[in-house]
Order: C-alpha cells, then sequence, then structure tokens
C-alpha cells in the first residue's frame, strides 16, 4: 500500500506563513484555527499569489532566459512560464 504524504499546497504554505507571522507569541497555530478561520486566511494567501502573477521587470531579468538572451521575445516567454506557475500553484488548492 502506498504511503500517504501530506504536502501542503502553495496557498496553504501562504497562509499558514501570514497567520504566524502576524500573530503575537502564544497565538493559536494555523492548525489549530476551525474550518471558516483556514478558509479566510487562505482567501488573503490566494490573492497575495494572484498578485505576483504580473512579474516586475526584476522577476524577469533573474530568470536564466533573459540573462543570456536579450529581447522581446525572451522576455514574453519568461513572464508566461512564470505566469504558467503561478496559475499551477492557484489550481493546487
Amino acid at each position: 500500500m502506498a504511503e500517504v504524504v501530506d504536502d501542503p499546497t502553495m496557498v496553504e504554505k501562504v497562509a499558514k506563513a501570514i497567520w504566524m507571522e502576524n500573530q503575537p507569541a502564544g497565538a493559536p497555530s494555523y492548525e489549530e484555527l476551525d474550518f471558516l478561520d483556514q478558509g479566510r486566511v487562505k482567501m488573503i494567501a490566494r490573492a497575495c499569489i494572484k498578485v505576483m502573477r504580473e512579474p516586475t521587470q526584476e522577476v524577469l531579468d533573474a530568470s536564466p532566459a533573459i540573462s543570456t538572451m536579450s529581447g522581446p521575445p525572451w522576455e514574453e516567454m519568461a513572464k508566461i512560464y512564470w505566469q504558467n506557475m503561478i496559475d499551477a500553484c492557484l489550481k493546487e488548492d
């Protein structure tokens, strides 16, 4: 029988990070939140990830395709790859 691995989605990872970054010591962990509160934090995480769908020039410049070859076609390709990866993050959840 295959082992079940609990691999959190990117939305869950971002939600946990948002929650823990903004809580005082002793606050409940993300896992201790009820379903509705987790859902609210996940909505915030989704909004954050969606904003990242439009890469900045700095992000595009960091792409290996851009650093070795320049010009609009390579920038557009890097942007498409980036957006596809962000879209995959949003589909995981």
